[in-house]
């Protein structure tokens, strides 16, 4: 759980000062964000395991219920990425290094927003069909 915790306060760091309405600012931010999103999912899932491993419905309902967050909340942050993808990629079109070099940045956030997906939902599935011991 700590590990969770701490995970989470490092991605939170990163959204402050918030500056939503600023194409850059959206796109570095929640490039970064899915970049860091590797440790507070595996966390989750090292929480689910140990609640099913141990019969703790409970506590594996709640990861699940987390898990839906977490996916709730990836799905929105991609809709924002993707409306400040094409100023980003518009603003350094004259260098075809950087057009690249961001053009390769927005096929790992893709291929992260879509990972992260299907992991959530996978969580959550499995959590919130555990059954209560008899």
């Amino acid at each position: 759980m700590v590990y969770l915790i701490m995970s989470l306060i490092d991605l939170a760091l990163g959204w402050y000062p918030v500056s939503f309405g600023s194409s850059e600012w959206e796109f570095g931010t929640i490039s970064a964000t899915m970049a860091g999103l590797a440790i507070p999912t595996l966390a989750l899932y090292l929480i689910l395991g140990s609640a099913l491993a141990r019969d703790r419905t409970n506590m594996a309902r709640i990861t699940g219920f987390v898990m839906i967050l977490f996916a709730v909340a990836s799905a929105a942050l991609c809709a924002i990425y993707l409306t400040s993808v094409p100023i980003a990629l518009k603003a350094v079109e004259a260098n075809p290094l950087v057009h690249l070099g961001l053009e390769k940045s927005v096929i790992k956030s893709l291929m992260l927003f879509t990972g992260y997906e299907i992991l959530f939902i996978l969580g959550a599935v499995r959590a919130l069909r555990r059954r209560p011991p008899a």
